[in-house]
C-alpha cells in the first residue's frame, strides 16, 4: 500500500544514539513501517511480524516505541480521512493497527477526535464563507459528523467553535467606524443585500447573509439606498443596512 507509510535505508544515530538505544529503536520502527509499506492491506500484517521486527533490534515495541507507533497511526488516520469519511474497511484497519502496534484507546480515541474535528472545523469555515449556512451546507455539516464518526457533543463543540470564529471575522469586517466607539455592550454593523425584485428582498439578502453568524440583531436602519439600471429599465435594487447587537453574548 505503500502511501502513507514510508521505506528509509537512514541508520545514522550518531554516538549518543548508539550509547542510549535510540539507533535500535529508530531501526526497529522502520522496519516495522517498512512491513506496512508493503502489505496490501494493513490487515496483512500480524501482530507477530511486527513483534519480530522489534525483537530483531533487542526492542520491545509496547515498551520502547510508542511515540513513533502512534506517530505511524496518526499519519494513516490522516490518510484515511483524505475523502471526509471512515469506510468500513478503514475503520477495521485502524482496529488492526492499533492492536498491532500494540496502542491502547486512551491514547487513539483522543488522536481520532483531533483529527476528525480538525477535519470537521474547516469544513464548517468553509461552509462559513458566506456567512449562512444553507440548509444543503447544514445537511452535508450533518453527514460529515457521522462519516467522521464524530460524537455529538464534539461535533457541537467544534461547530460552536468555528461559529464564533467566523462571527469574529465577519464582524471585524462589518463593524463601523461608529461601532469601534460604541459603547463596549454594543457594536453597529453595516450589511449589504441585493435583489432584482423588490427593496425588501434586498434587504432579506443583506439579513439572510449575518443570519447564522449574527442572530440577535433586533432592527436594522436601511442608510443607502441604490437602483441599478440596463437601458433605462431597473435591473436590481441595492441596499446597506445598520443595525446593533450585543457585543457578548
Amino acid at each position: 500500500m505503500a502511501e502513507p507509510f514510508q521505506t528509509s535505508d537512514s541508520d545514522d544515530a550518531g554516538l549518543i544514539g548508539r550509547v542510549f538505544g535510540s539507533r535500535a529503536r529508530g531501526a526497529a520502527s522502520r522496519d516495522i513501517e517498512a512491513l506496512l509499506a508493503a502489505a496490501a492491506r494493513v490487515t496483512d500484517v500480524s501482530a507477530a511480524e511486527v513483534r519480530t521486527a522489534g525483537n530483531e533490534h533487542a526492542v520491545d515495541v509496547t515498551r520502547h516505541l510508542r511515540a513513533p507507533c502512534l506517530g505511524m497511526y496518526r499519519r494513516y488516520l490522516e490518510h484515511c480521512f483524505v475523502d471526509r469519511k471512515l469506510s468500513d474497511d478503514e475503520v477495521e484497519d485502524l482496529a488492526h493497527l492499533r492492536a498491532i502496534l500494540c496502542l491502547d484507546d486512551s491514547a487513539c480515541v483522543p488522536l481520532h477526535d483531533e483529527v476528525a474535528v480538525a477535519l470537521y472545523g474547516a469544513a464548517v469555515d468553509e461552509a462559513l464563507e458566506d456567512h449562512r449556512l444553507e440548509p444543503d451546507e447544514e445537511e452535508f455539516l450533518s453527514r460529515l459528523r457521522a462519516n467522521l464518526r464524530l460524537e455529538e457533543d464534539t461535533a457541537d463543540q467544534a461547530l460552536a467553535a468555528a461559529t464564533r470564529k467566523a462571527r469574529n471575522r465577519y464582524l471585524a469586517t462589518a463593524t463601523t467606524a461608529e461601532g469601534a466607539i460604541v459603547a463596549a455592550k454594543e457594536a453597529v454593523v453595516e450589511l449589504e443585500g441585493s435583489s432584482p425584485e423588490s427593496i425588501e428582498a434586498a434587504v432579506g439578502d443583506a439579513l439572510g447573509q449575518a443570519a447564522t453568524l449574527l442572530p440577535d440583531i433586533q432592527e436594522v436602519e436601511i442608510t443607502k439606498l441604490t437602483a441599478r439600471l440596463d437601458d433605462g429599465r431597473l435591473e436590481s435594487w441595492h441596499v446597506t443596512v445598520r443595525g446593533k447587537l450585543p457585543r457578548s453574548r
